[in-house]
């Protein structure tokens, strides 16, 4: 019964410590004093969510954080980490490598990175979302950051869980391509009734305007 559970994918968007009524929220950016160990939860998160696959350290997610284009967001509910977002920027040809599979996650470094002012493409390293109070915020702040700058053309993601999938359905992703085949049932993301390491979404800034998504969230911003 133990190793079932333990196998179980607890990455739903629903964080077993916080209330499902509505809760307030701090939001820290990587400049926070608290942000180093939050790194080596972020790596924890990764790995377990991987089953070991991708092993992230601490080092790695910082060294990808002091880049001056990486953005970082970590939610916290009563002391609780929440929820986090940590999205780098990088050249059209390194987002490609990255979404099919020729240039894994682990093996990006600062000088695949490029800075906020060059044109290139948003790509979501992690993120998790305990909540939905913790999602709206996600969403409203991923569209904007799209949105908002022209020279951010291109939006991508890797789901490695259900709840990723269904994320990116809500914001209209396009699947361009699928990890190693899972046998674990409740492993990975489950994508056309196969479970898959990873699937890849991409979702191009133009489509995201005028999609009913970004109309509405404009609207209820007023």
């Amino acid at each position: 019964m133990l190793d079932q559970q333990f196998k179980y994918n607890h990455v739903m968007g629903a964080h077993p410590y916080i209330s499902p009524e509505n809760a307030s929220f701090d939001k820290l950016c990587k400049r926070a004093d608290e942000a180093p160990q939050m790194y080596g939860w972020i790596a924890n998160y990764h790995t377990n969510l991987s089953r070991g696959r991708e092993h992230w350290s601490q080092d790695f997610i910082k060294s990808l954080a002091d880049v001056d284009s990486t953005e970082v967001s970590f939610y916290l509910v009563n002391g609780l980490l929440a929820g986090h977002i940590f999205m780098v920027k990088v050249s059209q040809e390194t987002f490609e490598q990255l979404l099919f599979g020729k240039l894994q996650d682990h093996e990006l470094t600062p000088a695949h990175l490029i800075s906020s002012d060059q044109p290139g493409c948003l790509y979501m390293l992690s993120t998790y979302l305990g909540g939905a109070h913790v999602s709206q915020d996600f969403v409203a702040q991923l569209l904007f950051t799209l949105v908002e700058d022209p020279q951010n053309t291109s939006f991508g993601y890797k789901a490695r869980s259900d709840i990723g999938i269904k994320l990116m359905d809500f914001l209209g992703g396009v699947v361009v391509h699928t990890g190693e085949a899972l046998t674990e049932r409740l492993d990975g993301a489950k994508y056309q009734g196969k479970r898959r390491s990873y699937v890849s979404f991409h979702l191009q800034r133009q489509v995201l305007i005028a999609s009913a998504l970004f109309i509405n969230l404009i609207r209820n911003s007023k």
